[in-house]
């Protein structure tokens, strides 16, 4: 559908580059955005796309698991592994974020890392796919 807007779609693709390239976010921290996102909306094809990724960012299988069942307090994760994940996970629920979860993030993250994760999240709800593919 983006391909119908031939004025925005450079943009919207310059800002899913920008999503997976230029963020303070550690490719390991992007791969569990991307499968929670992908677990919360029911994309298959993200996860399938974002699995084999998320391994060699060093995503472990038990993390994976976790996430294909939509864990996110699992003892698999680190405390600020369950402060990023609770934040994406309101996030994608929305429109707003708790001060508890967003409190906790913050005390983990960086205000730029925040509004990173929420444009990212933004970019890939487009169709599932970063860029808007």
């Amino acid at each position: 559908m983006w391909a119908h807007s031939p004025s925005t779609l450079p943009h919207a693709i310059s800002l899913g580059t920008a999503c997976f390239r230029d963020t303070s976010l550690s490719p390991y921290q992007r791969e569990l955005v991307c499968l929670l996102n992908a677990q919360r909306l029911c994309c298959e094809y993200q996860c399938k796309q974002h699995i084999q990724i998320a391994r060699t960012t060093g995503v472990s299988d038990a993390q994976i698991e976790a996430l294909s069942a939509g864990d996110i307090t699992s003892d698999v994760w680190s405390n600020q592994e369950k402060a990023l994940l609770a934040f994406v996970d309101e996030v994608i629920a929305g429109p707003e974020v708790s001060d508890l979860v967003f409190d906790n993030a913050r005390r983990c993250f960086s205000d730029q890392t925040l509004v990173e994760v929420v444009t990212m999240q933004s970019s890939e709800n487009r169709d599932g796919v970063p860029g808007g593919s």
